[in-house]
């Protein structure tokens, strides 16, 4: 008769234990920490980044409504059956340091003042000279500027346009 081997096992019993190591927890906690830290780094980013460009929407609006107002005043004049360039700040004669629109309740280049803003607007309108050096009656240089500071901080922006007005009504 032959007779079975058997193989002899052998048994490992581990202890269950009930929780985790203290090393297991400390670093659990350092990972989350920094993902939540990194989070919300970047959170902070593109909420700062949002804000500045939501500023840049509203001052290039606000730059371009002031070339916008000029053109009205131009348009109003031919209207009326006026040169284009009547009344002031449209006769400008100055090509050097222009003449400014005033920002106050009656100029029509002010902005709403019933809107509680920290953007200022500058219009200066300049007379274009021909290619002889002389006074082109029938063109102007409209350069407007916004200026507003960043909340929170002592850093002020510029949003700035430049064209030429022409007398298009000219005889």
């Amino acid at each position: 008769m032959k007779t079975k081997k058997t193989k002899k096992m052998k048994i490992i019993i581990r202890r269950n234990s009930a929780g985790f190591l203290m090393a297991e927890v400390a670093i659990a906690i350092f990972i989350a920490g920094t993902v939540l830290t990194v989070f919300f780094s970047v959170m902070d980013v593109m909420f700062l980044s949002a804000y500045t460009q939501r500023d840049y929407i509203i001052a290039e609006n606000y730059v371009q409504e002031g070339i916008e107002i000029v053109r009205n005043l131009r348009d109003n004049n031919l209207k009326d059956g006026f040169d284009a360039f009547k009344g002031s700040p449209l006769n400008c004669s100055d090509s050097t340091t222009g003449c400014e629109c005033k920002q106050d309740s009656s100029d029509p280049c002010h902005i709403d003042s019933s809107l509680s803003t920290r953007f200022t607007r500058t219009i200066t309108i300049f007379s274009v000279t021909d290619a002889s050096g002389d006074d082109d009656p029938h063109s102007k240089k409209v350069v407007s500027e916004v200026d507003w500071t960043i909340p929170g901080s002592s850093t002020t922006k510029t949003a700035k346009i430049e064209v030429v007005i022409y007398d298009w009504g000219q005889n």
